[in-house]
């Protein structure tokens, strides 16, 4: 949202107070959820243009009420908003910033929010030339230059339950300079900026702007009064912040173990030495019923590689699928290594999430478990093509 003061060349930005709630569902595997909201005391003006009577009723109808409850997170007190009626307007407010004249030449197509159009064949094409010729009722439209960033939109309707396509969209704050042979009348480009532009208008996307030269004159933005937020940053620590924090940071730096384990195990296929179908369903076993005794597992694996590097040695058996010295080494490794080390886990602060220190977030224990569910994974990757033989 902003104003613009073209005598002084400026951009005066209003920004949308946001702030998010994380929550924990005890006793679930995937149990934190993060809630993004609207702070309360902000204040968005519009207006609702409809042409259908049925539902101008309906909307009637819930404006007439003192307030109303929207979005998610209802039940957890969220979402209340008061509605307060203003007169309409004679003139939209954006017929302040139109050419006094009409558009000749050129004119500066500025996005007010997410916009995207529809090609002839019915794909989406970001801008539609063709139809954005006939709407402005010019001829030999282009783009001369723009500058643009694109976003990938969703949505969720929650009438049917179901999530919209995503739809890449030039972002709100893009501008392209058109040029064109002719002129756009000021009645065309009010209608523009009255119906907006491209697809799914009726969810807010589309809405435009179109500036004369006047908008080469913008060179500088400026938060305006009162776009700052009001809360109070230096909130009391509650006794139970600290136990909170810290099962959030533990359960970050699991996922963060967690898609590690997954790529290591992948890209340290050549570096373990092959393992054969029937000498991991030998140290499978060791390993599950040993997963909370990391030094029983660690002795029983240890005397398993004796006796197969004894027999290997011994020439008893035939070398099949990798050498069982080097599979023996890979083992060691992953047990005697710092699991960050192992893994290439790096923090932004070292050693510490969101300022607890790791050894506080993992014991040995827990960590003598994940490097044997390592060894485990990759016994399974590395035989899963064994499996109907097994």
């Amino acid at each position: 949202m902003a104003s613009l003061d073209f005598t002084k060349g400026v951009i005066s930005y209003y920004s949308v107070r946001l702030n998010s709630e994380l929550k924990i569902k005890i006793g679930e595997e995937n149990n934190m959820i993060r809630n993004a909201f609207i702070e309360e005391g902000q204040e968005f003006c519009g207006a609702i243009k409809c042409d259908e009577k049925e539902i101008l009723e309906r909307i009637d109808k819930i404006l007439n009420q003192e307030s109303i409850i929207i979005g998610s997170s209802r039940s957890s007190g969220y979402g209340k908003c008061e509605i307060k009626t203003l007169p309409i307007d004679e003139e939209d407010n954006y017929q302040n910033y139109l050419a006094s004249q009409e558009f000749s030449g050129f004119a500066y197509l500025y996005l007010l929010s997410d916009t995207v159009m529809r090609g002839e064949n019915g794909e989406y094409c970001g801008l539609d030339i063709a139809k954005l010729q006939e709407t402005l009722g010019v001829e030999d439209l282009c783009v001369k230059y723009c500058s643009t960033s694109i976003r990938d939109v969703r949505g969720y309707n929650r009438t049917i339950g179901i999530r919209l396509p995503s739809v890449n969209m030039y972002e709100k704050g893009s501008v392209f300079k058109l040029s064109f042979s002719g002129n756009i009348s000021k009645d065309r480009a009010m209608a523009l900026i009255n119906d907006g532009l491209g697809e799914r208008r009726n969810e807010g996307y589309g809405r435009v702007l179109l500036f004369d030269s006047s908008y080469e004159k913008l060179n500088k933005k400026m938060a305006a009064k009162g776009a700052v937020s009001t809360i109070d940053s230096d909130c009391k620590k509650m006794p139970e912040d600290d136990e909170v924090l810290k099962q959030v940071a533990k359960n970050y730096y699991r996922n963060i173990i967690k898609s590690a384990s997954r790529k290591y195990v992948v890209d340290n296929v050549r570096d373990r030495g092959g393992i054969s179908s029937s000498k991991a369903r030998v140290i499978e076993p060791i390993i599950v019923s040993n997963r909370f005794d990391i030094e029983a597992a660690r002795k029983m694996l240890s005397d398993y590689y004796k006796h197969e590097g004894d027999k290997q040695e011994a020439g008893r058996r035939q070398k099949k699928s990798g050498d069982i010295h080097k599979s023996k080494d890979h083992v060691n490794e992953i047990l005697d290594t710092d699991l960050n080390k192992l893994l290439d886990i790096n923090t932004k602060e070292p050693d510490k999430i969101m300022g607890i220190p790791l050894s506080e977030l993992l014991n040995d224990e827990e960590t003598g478990r994940i490097k044997l569910d390592i060894i485990l994974s990759e016994l399974r990757y590395d035989n899963k093509g064994d499996k109907k033989n097994g």
